[in-house]
């Protein structure tokens, strides 16, 4: 009986050491994506919500010596010395650090901590990108489109130029936004986009935005934060006043863990648009989307986001086939090979459902079901902070049962970001 019970005894101390062992994990893991939050709020200076970050950082506290040094380096970064130099001496004196994490510390006293990073009032960021495109004018992928056997013809032959044209592009785009001074966290933008085709310049357009926000964070929890806008915009195509649209979005997170010891965090977005077509108006709509997101940190370099939501597509003037409703899946993974070498990798779906048939003298009794799937690969490479060269590739398919509106287009672009 008695070696029974320290088998017992023994086993209970061992699962509480298991229990530990796991949190603390869990605990490192959002240790790291909370550092690099506070980077981020550094980098974008916001140095009040970065610092909040690793005062709470302090309270935990860390239990090695490279968390410690992380939290000095920021602090450093961030534009206090004296907190830096604080936890430069608690590592020093609680940990003995190897040789190499002393020549780093000495290495920053020496130069300084920088001055504090203060917030933008004005942010400009401007391309250029050149490239080539399959298919600009969104022509089908089939010349022959197959009718209902109650039509009045078997089928439809398309004439060449309906079907697919390809061309290569010139473009530009310019996004600006202005903090109000006056309300905090609030701010003004406005955007600009031009496409330049070479031949087919029926289908060059541009396109303007003017809009409104204000984005913030929990003053209780910097895990927290919030990004409201509203804009309206206006799409030229050709010499054509094609769309009009009022847009409202709203994007948070709202809350920071861990998963199988990788940092992750949830959240959730929600868009709405009013869309107009000065030219044919029973193809105005309004678009809701609402989402359920995430974020997993792989690891320290690589990012994956995930993302869930239904979708409608309300008919507002007897758009034929009337009112669409599905869902939409979306991933992104974001990969650092290195400081300079970036590498992006999105797909997105969805999946839709018209409400009544499209035209039943053509095609019967057929409800639409389109199929919209979009997976994009662009590589960066970062020159510096301001300038950022690229390499992107777009494919876009839409699959459906009527075989008018099945397609499918590729683009391969190269361009140049500057960042003020």
């Amino acid at each position: 009986m008695r070696v029974h019970f320290k088998t017992i005894v023994v086993m209970v101390l061992f699962l509480v050491a298991l229990s530990a062992s796991a949190q603390q994990v869990k605990n490192d893991a959002v240790n790291t994506l909370q550092s690099d939050q506070a980077a981020a709020y550094i980098f974008a200076g916001n140095t009040a919500a970065a610092k909040e970050i690793l005062r709470s950082l302090e309270m935990a506290p860390p239990v090695n010596a490279g968390e410690w040094l992380d939290i000095g380096l920021l602090y450093c970064e961030a534009g206090e010395p004296e907190d830096a130099e604080r936890v430069f001496q608690l590592l020093q004196e609680r940990f003995a650090p190897p040789p190499a994490i002393r020549q780093l510390i000495n290495h920053y006293r020496a130069l300084g901590c920088v001055a504090p990073v203060k917030p933008q009032s004005f942010k400009l960021s401007a391309s250029i990108a050149g490239g080539s495109s399959s298919n600009i004018n969104s022509g089908p992928s089939s010349a022959i489109v197959r009718l209902a056997d109650s039509a009045p013809a078997r089928e439809l032959i398309l004439l060449p130029s309906s079907l697919p044209r390809s061309d290569q592009f010139v473009g530009a785009d310019v996004i600006a936004e202005r903090s109000l001074q006056a309300l905090p966290g609030a701010y003004l933008t406005g955007a600009a986009r031009l496409r330049e085709y070479v031949h087919e310049t029926d289908f060059s357009y541009r396109q303007v935005s003017l809009g409104a926000g204000h984005r913030g964070s929990s003053s209780t929890n910097t895990s927290r934060s919030w990004d409201v806008m509203g804009d309206v915009s206006q799409l030229w195509i050709g010499s054509r006043q094609y769309e009009t649209a009022v847009n409202l979005q709203a994007a948070t997170w709202l809350g920071l863990s861990a998963i199988r010891q990788m940092p992750v965090r949830w959240g959730a977005d929600a868009l709405f648009s009013a869309l107009h077509y000065p030219g044919n108006a029973t193809f105005d709509a309004q678009n809701t989307e609402l989402r359920i997101k995430s974020q997993l940190q792989l690891r320290r370099n690589m990012l994956l986001t995930l993302l869930a939501g239904a979708v409608q597509d309300k008919s507002t003037a007897g758009r034929l086939g009337g009112d669409r409703n599905g869902t939409m899946l979306g991933m992104g993974l974001e990969t650092a090979l290195t400081e300079q070498h970036h590498l992006t990798l999105y797909l997105q779906r969805y999946n839709l459902r018209e409400s009544e048939a499209y035209n039943q003298l053509l095609f019967g009794s057929t409800i639409r079901q389109p199929i919209t799937s979009i997976m994009s690969v662009r590589y960066q490479f970062k020159l510096d902070r301001k300038q950022t060269f690229y390499l992107q590739w777009v494919d876009y398919k839409r699959e459906d049962k009527i075989d008018l509106f099945a397609m499918k287009s590729s683009q391969v672009m190269a361009g140049a970001v500057w960042n003020y």
